[in-house]
């Protein structure tokens, strides 16, 4: 584990910037100095270097989601995770627009951050539109039960999901009931619905 100072992030933003620097695999994590501004940085110079598959920026103190209009243009990264962050509903909105045009992600978690109310319905868009994304964890985010209509819909134009974690969400027996519904259409993703408050099976 390492920690990074702003002065750290810095001096290493130039390597990150070389294309065929060998550096695959970068996490931050657990740094929550770094912030909206020096994230910005960062995926300005992946986004030149172009080499970076798996990112871990998991407690960096992120609000902010002017970063994913980089997304589109990114050709190898597969694996985010951007979870015990702050990323709020308009944030959240930035996100799902991104990654209507993102075709190299593979897997991201953005558990546990402060998204959730209605405007969060633009995931459906996203899940409908999106054909890379084959995990995907909202783990911890307490969503409006409009939102989990909205997967729902997207879930049923979906082709190419397969894991979606909604644990700690507080998932009630109706929302449930509404998510599995797309199971009539899509037959490929699992959700995952652990320690929500759902009647025990008999």
């Amino acid at each position: 584990m390492f920690f990074f100072s702003r002065a750290g992030l810095k001096f290493l933003l130039p390597v990150l910037e070389i294309p065929q620097q060998g550096l695959h695999t970068l996490f931050l994590g657990n740094n929550p100095a770094l912030g909206d501004t020096l994230i910005e940085e960062l995926f300005v110079a992946i986004n030149k270097g172009g080499c970076i598959t798996t990112l871990g920026l998991s407690n960096c103190n992120i609000q902010e989601c002017d970063w994913t209009r980089y997304l589109p243009f990114m050709s190898k990264l597969e694996t985010l995770d951007m979870s015990y962050n702050n990323i709020d509903d308009n944030n959240f909105g930035k996100l799902c627009k991104a990654l209507e045009k993102c075709y190299c992600l593979k897997h991201l978690d953005i558990g546990h951050n402060k998204f959730g109310g209605i405007k969060c319905n633009v995931i459906e868009q996203m899940l409908a539109a999106n054909g890379a994304l084959v995990s995907l964890s909202l783990c911890g985010n307490r969503c409006d039960d409009a939102v989990w209509d909205a997967i729902h819909r997207g879930l049923l134009e979906n082709g190419t999901l397969l894991q979606l974690s909604l644990t700690e969400c507080n998932i009630t027996l109706p929302n449930a009931h509404i998510l599995c519904q797309a199971f009539a259409e899509n037959d490929i993703c699992t959700i995952d619905l652990e320690n929500n408050p759902l009647p025990k099976e008999t």
